[in-house]
């Protein structure tokens, strides 16, 4: 049995999506598609923003990277500038606050936030207007 927020038959887990062969059964959340599909919409809303603050969790080493190189792929196809922060924690997030180089919009890519995180995360688009 196998749960996997990417892509199961690159990893090797199944053969394919439509016949997992072998002994296995799983779960194949699609992380990284919601994670471009979300990129997209938020360029839609903001068609002007040309500057993206994407935050990531470095915990999950292995979905962070691969979003990060999807995230990077699409923005760069999409004339997006982006700059990657760590955001386990809620200091992490107030830095991306305090950066001198004001990204027109934040973009959560599959970040798992604790608590207090999402209290910091919501309030940081109030104080500088950014969404």
């Amino acid at each position: 049995m196998f749960s996997a927020s990417d892509d199961p038959v690159k990893h090797g887990l199944v053969a394919s999506l439509a016949r997992l062969g072998g002994n296995l059964t799983g779960i194949n959340l699609p992380n990284t598609e919601l994670t471009l599909k979300r990129l997209e919409l938020l360029r839609e809303m903001l068609p002007r923003a040309f500057r993206m603050a994407v935050l990531v969790n470095p915990a999950n080493t292995l979905n962070t990277q691969t979003t990060l190189r999807e995230v990077e792929s699409a923005a760069r196809a999409m004339g997006l500038q982006i700059r990657t922060f760590n955001a386990s924690k809620s200091r992490e997030i107030d830095a991306v606050r305090r950066n001198r180089a004001r990204p027109d919009a934040v973009f959560g890519a599959s970040v798992s936030f604790r608590a207090s995180a999402r209290v910091s995360l919501a309030r940081r688009p109030a104080r500088c207007r950014c969404p």
